[in-house]
C-alpha cells in the first residue's frame, strides 16, 4: 500500500512538473535535450575586505585572477579563504560565455548555494548591466523552476565575458552549471521527478509513523516521524526549494541552520526512545539530554550569533549527532538490545551519505550533483529501513500484548473459575455479581442460592468420586440450564448460587421447578456399580435497587434454610 502510495504522489508531482516545465519552455524554438552540460572558462577573485567595485574587478591583470579547473570552486577547509566568505568577503567571478552562437539563451546554475546571494553583470550596448538572479512571481507566467542561486541570460552579446558577484552566509563551496535554454525541460522533470520520489517517501513514512503512534500510544513513532519530518524539511532546503518558493528568505543561512538543528535534534529524540538509554545506558543517556538541552539553546541563539559561528557550531552539532548515534547503537549492540543490529545497517546508510554530504560543505568532495543525489539517497534507505524495524517492533509488540492479554484472560478465567464444576467460584461469581448490581435499576435480578440435599451423607456413603460426579454433573446442568446472561457460581462445598439476569419472580420459579425436576434426574455410579441421585433445596428472592450483595446473600440464605427445614427438595421464594 505504502509503495502504490509514493508511486502515486510521484507521478503527481511528474505530470506537475511536466506541465510548468511546458509552461516555462513555451518560448524556446527548438528542443535539442543534451545531455552534456555547457563548459564555461571560470576565473575567481576573492575580495577579502568587500571593497571592490565592478570597474577596479574588470581592471585587474590576468595574473590575478585563479583559474577554476571543472567549473568547482575548490575551497578547503583547512584555508583562510574558506573561513573569509562567513567573514563578509566578496567572491568574484569572471566567466567566458559560450561561443556557440546557437545558444540563444544560457541557464546558469552555482549547485548547491545555501547562504549565497549575488548578481551577474553582463555587457550590454556598450556598458556593463547588472542582472539579478532568477526569481518566479506567478506559476501562471513565465516560471522559472530555480531551485538554486541561478542567472538566465541572452548569449547575442558580442562580448563573451560575465562578471558575477557573489556574497554568501556560509562558505563559497559550489559548482557552476551551463545549460542551454533549450535542454532545461528534460533536466528539470528528471531532477525534480526523483526528488518528488524520495520527498513522497518521507512523507509517507512521517504520516505512517505518526498514525501508528497516535493509534498504539508509542512515543517513539512520534518521535521518528519528528525525525523524518525534519530530514524532509532539510532535503527541501538543501534542495534548493525554499528559495524556490521564498526567494526573499528560503536561501538565508538561518533557516538551513535551523533545519540541520532540527535534524540533529530530532535523531536524538529518536534514538532515546528506539535504543531506550534511558534504562539501559543511563550514563550515556546523561549526555544525550545535554546534547538535547545546548541543541534548543541554541536554536533559539541562532539569531543573535555571528553568521561564521553560526556555521561553525551547526557543522560541529551536525557533526557530532550521528556519531553519538552511532555509539549508542554500538552500546545497545554490546548490551544485547534486540533492535540495536536493525538500528546500526539503517543508521550506516545514513552515515555514509550524510558524511559525503558534509565533507563535500568542507571541500574535501567536490560539490557535483552526484552528491545531493547520493545523500538524499541515503536518507531514503535510512528512513524506509527504520521504517521497517519500527513497523516489525510493532507488529512484535502488537503480538505479544495480544498474548499477554490472551494469558491475562486466561489467567482471570482459571482464577475466577471452579476447578470441578467449570462455573464461577466464589471470588468470580461475586465479582460478575457485583457488575449487575451496580447497574439494577429496573430491580429484575433473582439471587437463588442452592444447596444439595444431604450432601455430607452422600459423600461418607457413596464416597468422595461419587460426591465430586455430582458436583460435577450439577455443574454442566447449571451451564446448560442458565440462560447466557446468568451468573453461575460454586460457592463452597455443596453450595451453588445464580444471579438471573432480566428475570420476574414468576419467571424465575418456572426457571426453578424445571431445576428441581432435571437435578432429581442426575445419577451418579458408584464403586460398588449402584446408580444414585439426590435432590436440591433453593431460596430465591429478588434484589432491590441500591440494596448491597451482603443483604441479598443473607436474604437469600434464610430462604434456602427454610425450604430445608420444610422437607428439602423444594424452593422458597421472596
Amino acid at each position: 500500500m505504502r509503495q502504490f502510495a509514493s508511486c502515486t504522489i510521484g507521478i503527481v508531482l511528474f505530470w506537475f512538473l511536466l506541465a510548468n516545465n511546458f509552461v516555462f519552455a513555451q518560448g524556446a524554438e527548438s528542443y535539442s535535450y543534451s545531455t552534456k552540460d555547457t563548459k564555461l572558462d571560470i576565473k575567481r577573485y576573492l575580495d577579502k575586505p568587500a571593497s571592490m567595485n565592478l570597474e577596479q574587478v574588470t581592471a585587474l591583470s590576468e595574473e590575478q585572477w585563479e583559474i577554476v579547473t571543472d567549473q568547482i570552486t575548490g575551497y578547503y577547509f583547512w584555508e583562510a579563504d574558506y573561513w573569509a566568505a562567513s567573514k563578509g568577503a566578496v567572491l568574484w567571478l569572471k566567466v567566458k560565455l559560450p561561443e556557440d552562437k546557437t545558444l540563444e539563451k544560457v541557464w546558469l546554475e552555482l549547485l548547491p548555494n545555501v547562504g549565497i546571494n549575488g548578481m551577474i553583470a553582463l555587457f550590454d550596448k556598450g556598458s556593463w548591466v547588472w542582472q539579478e538572479p532568477i526569481r518566479h512571481s506567478s506559476l501562471f507566467t513565465a516560471f522559472h523552476p530555480a531551485k538554486y542561486l541561478s542567472f538566465l541570460f541572452d548569449n547575442s552579446s558580442t562580448n563573451k565575458t560575465a562578471y558575477i558577484r557573489l556574497t554568501t552566509e556560509q562558505t563559497f563551496q559550489f559548482s557552476l552549471k551551463a545549460r542551454s535554454f533549450d535542454e532545461l525541460p528534460l533536466y528539470f522533470m528528471g531532477n525534480n521527478l526523483f526528488f518528488g520520489l524520495v520527498a513522497g517517501m518521507l512523507f509517507l513514512a512521517m504520516i505512517y509513523n505518526f498514525a501508528i503512534g497516535l493509534n498504539a500510544k508509542e512515543p517513539v513513532y512520534l518521535y521518528y516521524a519528528f525525525y523524518v519530518f525534519s530530514n524532509l524539511l532539510y532535503s527541501l532546503v538543501m534542495e534548493g526549494y525554499s528559495r524556490l518558493l521564498f526567494p526573499d528568505w528560503g536561501s538565508s543561512a538561518i533557516v538551513s541552520n535551523t533545519a540541520t538543528i532540527l535534524v540533529v535534534l530530532s535523531a536524538v529524540f529518536f534514538v532515546r526512545q528506539f535504543l531506550d538509554t534511558k534504562a539501559s545506558l543511563p550514563r550515556f543517556d546523561v549526555l544525550l539530554r545535554a546534547v538535547i538541552i545546548i541543541f534548543i539553546a541554541w536554536m533559539i541563539c541562532l539569531n543573535f550569533v555571528p553568521d561564521i559561528y553560526a556555521y561553525l557550531l551547526t557543522i560541529l552539532f551536525g557533526t557530532a549527532s550521528p556519531i553519538l548515534a552511532l555509539i549508542a547503537g554500538l552500546l545497545s549492540y554490546q548490551q544485547g538490545h534486540p533492535m540495536a543490529r536493525y538500528f546500526l545497517i539503517a543508521w550506516s546508510f545514513f552515515l555514509i551519505s550524510a558524511g559525503c554530504w558534509g565533507f563535500m560543505w568542507l571541500g574535501i568532495i567536490e560539490p557535483k550533483e552526484w552528491v545531493v543525489w547520493f545523500y538524499l539517497l541515503g536518507t531514503l534507505l535510512e528512513v524506509v529501513l527504520l521504517s521497517m524495524v519500527l513497523g516489525f517492533r510493532f507488529s512484535t509488540l502488537k503480538a505479544q500484548t495480544q498474548t499477554l492479554h490472551a494469558a491475562k484472560s486466561r489467567y482471570r478465567e482459571l482464577s475466577e473459575t471452579d476447578e470441578l464444576t467449570k462455573v464461577f467460584n466464589r471470588r468470580g461469581f461475586i465479582s460478575n455479581v457485583e457488575r449487575y448490581v451496580r447497574n439494577n435499576q429496573n430491580g429484575e435480578l433473582i439471587w437463588l442460592a442452592l444447596d444439595i440435599d444431604n450432601f455430607k451423607h452422600f459423600n461418607d456413603q457413596y464416597g468422595h468420586p461419587a460426591g465430586d460426579e455430582l458436583l460435577e454433573k450439577m455443574g454442566s446442568l447449571l451451564n446448560i440450564k442458565g440462560r447466557k446472561d446468568n451468573v453461575v457460581g460454586r460457592i463452597g462445598g455443596e453450595e451453588f448460587a445464580i444471579l438471573l439476569v432480566n428475570c420476574s419472580l414468576p419467571d424465575a420459579e418456572h426457571f426453578i421447578n424445571r431445576l428441581l425436576v432435571d437435578f432429581a434426574l442426575i445419577n451418579v455410579s458408584t464403586e460398588q456399580g449402584l446408580k444414585v441421585s439426590t435432590t436440591l433445596s433453593i431460596g430465591a428472592t429478588a434484589i432491590q435497587p441500591d440494596e448491597r450483595i451482603e443483604q441479598v446473600w443473607k436474604r437469600a440464605d434464610k430462604l434456602l434454610y427454610q425450604a430445608k427445614e420444610q422437607g428439602r427438595n423444594r424452593a422458597v421464594l421472596d
